[in-house]
């Protein structure tokens, strides 16, 4: 993946250090490595094989004001030339050779991260570069965002690059739709530290060399700024790691109620059905989704009118029934240069979609040929979030960010040959004074949009909490939205997947997670639909939802044995959520999880 085939550089012989506002710089003769621990718990080691580091970018997915308050800190040489930058808590030992480094406890003695003989700093003409540490036996790694496969991520190489992954998943499915590089390291004895790359490029985290006991961290462009966050607890690495990233927010009560989507339902009549029958069948909901079916040629923010003459109207009458409704947003803005599309005019004037050529870049989405806005640039953030204003005077409160990895194809979307295609890596985006390019933002992409829609909807409903929810993510995204593991499928094998791709997304700082009960593609069958509402009852997100290819499977579709048992475990759930609410509430200010596995308690 980065830079293969090419010469490899690495540091040399440490020229000199100095300190600079509580940081260690070192010198290796042209590349400097800089070390600080901005927090105690928290040690940051950053890599410029150019010498200079990049200032923070506005774009950046760290916290805008993170809550840290930086330890005093120490520097010490040892005899052998080695240089120490100590806290309270860390030591992080830079070796006087090859950038080498080592971040103990020091109470214990205890190494969190270190490099062995062969390990360390090194870097390629292209940009990319890499930095090897050692990976113990006996040590087990969690998170890395959503994921397929076991609970365990050693033993594979983990690529991120947020990728709407609409095809068959599987054990094996690397790239997925939130790109999330941070693990939670967990030792024989139960110890646990972090490790979060600071990096938005395509990168690597590759733990599959079990014979030489090692692990790299890759990447394509960039630095590589790595923390290492101490523990001993899960629950202080994930404490530590959100202070630095972000807490999770905090959903309404009523998101913790079932919730009923379908992407078919395709006019108001229909809607109201399925709300009267869920009434009538006494099946508890609080959320029903309106999806893309409403909008007039899939033009992202309208109303087809014949279909849903009076969407203020319909909402209100479902709030009547107790329902909150949710809209699903796709990101591509239809292509229609001839006029009579406000949101696409706008943006082609004011040049906000991402160029190609003298033009907006232009691919395939729901719409036709779609326009992708530039979210790296906060005016057009500004005129996203602008857009949610109409829905909210609707009465919406729940809004879906889908396919904003961003999803786009070669061809008509519904076409078997078109291609899912990312924009090339060279496109210019960003402020003017923040130029760069996509292959720096593609995976930040989706949390920009989120920013955009949360600013906005918060200074819309000031003394209203909505819910917003994105199918793409990175490290920090948890403080916007609450997500969902996308497109899976009526598969035994999907429902059994959903448990470790929730797990990891809550020990990546993701709680407020979802799998789409019954699966989305395929048909569902009696007893799995039985057995996956037994199942998500107790998913942190309880939502479901399939595609309109595929067979209705609303609670009643099976007849009334099914239907009885997803109503009765749904009353168990509601029985449960003043607990659920109270969990919900402790892990949106860590450290607790709303929906983990046993390690963060031991």
């Amino acid at each position: 993946m980065v830079g293969r085939g090419e010469m490899t550089e690495r540091p040399g012989e440490l020229r000199s250090h100095r300190q600079q506002d509580g940081t260690l710089l070192l010198d290796y003769g042209g590349p400097v490595v800089a070390i600080s621990i901005p927090h105690e718990g928290i040690a940051r080691i950053r890599l410029a094989a150019t010498g200079t580091f990049k200032n923070r970018q506005s774009w950046s997915p760290l916290s805008p004001e993170p809550d840290l308050d930086p330890p005093p800190v120490e520097v010490h040489v040892d005899g052998g030339g080695a240089v120490e930058l100590s806290s309270e808590l860390l030591t992080v030992r830079a070796e006087p050779s090859g950038a080498r480094v080592c971040v103990t406890e020091r109470s214990t003695g205890r190494a969190l991260l270190r490099d062995g003989p062969e390990d360390g700093p090194s870097w390629q003409e292209d940009g990319s570069a890499a930095w090897a540490h050692e990976m113990p036996w006996g040590e087990h790694y969690f998170g890395l965002g959503n994921r397929t496969g076991v609970l365990d991520k050693r033993g594979r190489c983990f690529e991120f690059w947020t990728t709407d992954r609409f095809e068959v998943q599987g054990a094996g499915t690397n790239e997925l739709y939130q790109a999330i590089p941070f693990y939670l390291a967990m030792d024989e004895e139960g110890r646990a530290h972090g490790l979060f790359l600071n990096n938005t490029h395509r990168c690597q985290f590759d733990l599959s060399d079990e014979l030489n006991q090692r692990q790299v961290i890759r990447v394509t462009g960039g630095e590589v700024d790595q923390y290492v966050i101490a523990g001993p607890t899960p629950a202080e690495v994930l404490e530590r790691y959100t202070r630095l990233t972000g807490r999770p927010t905090l959903p309404p009560r009523w998101a913790f109620g079932y919730q009923q989507a379908r992407w078919g339902y395709s006019s108001a009549k229909e809607i109201k059905e399925i709300a009267q029958r869920l009434r009538a069948v006494r099946m508890p909901a609080d959320v029903i989704y309106i999806d893309i079916e409403r909008q007039d040629g899939y033009r992202v923010f309208t109303w087809n009118r014949e279909r849903f003459p009076d969407p203020a109207g319909l909402i209100r009458e479902l709030r009547e029934m107790g329902f909150r409704v949710g809209l699903v947003l796709s990101v591509g803005v239809k292509y229609q240069p001839e006029g009579g599309y406000d949101v696409y005019t706008e943006g082609a004037e004011r040049g906000y979609f991402l160029p190609e050529g003298d033009g907006p870049l232009l691919r395939h989405l729901w719409p036709g040929l779609a326009a992708f806005p530039d979210f790296s640039r906060p005016e057009v953030r500004a005129w996203w979030g602008n857009l949610y204003e109409s829905a909210v005077a609707d009465g919406a409160r729940v809004f879906v960010n889908d396919m904003n990895e961003p999803s786009m194809r070669s061809g008509p979307i519904m076409e078997p040959s078109a291609r899912l295609v990312s924009p090339p890596g060279e496109t210019a985006v960003g402020p003017m004074d923040e130029r760069t390019t996509h292959a720096e933002v593609h995976n930040i992409y989706g949390d920009l949009e989120d920013r955009a829609a949360d600013e906005a909807l918060r200074r819309f409903l000031p003394d209203e909490r909505h819910l917003l929810v994105t199918r793409a993510g990175f490290a920090g995204t948890q403080r916007l939205a609450a997500t969902w593991t996308g497109d899976n499928a009526s598969y035994w094998e999907h429902m059994e997947m959903s448990l470790p791709q929730l797990l990891n997304l809550g020990l990546s700082g993701m709680p407020f997670a979802g799998a789409d009960i019954g699966g989305f593609y395929a048909d569902c069958q009696p007893e799995l639909l039985a057995r996956w509402f037994q199942l998500g009852a107790f998913y942190p997100i309880a939502k479901q939802n399939n595609a309109k290819p595929c067979r209705p499977q609303e609670p009643w579709v099976f007849g009334p044995e099914i239907e009885a048992t997803c109503r009765r475990v749904l009353e168990l759930r509601y029985r449960m959520l003043p607990y659920l609410y109270t969990v919900a509430a402790e892990a949106s200010r860590p450290p607790s999880l709303i929906h983990t596995s046993l390690c963060p308690h031991s």
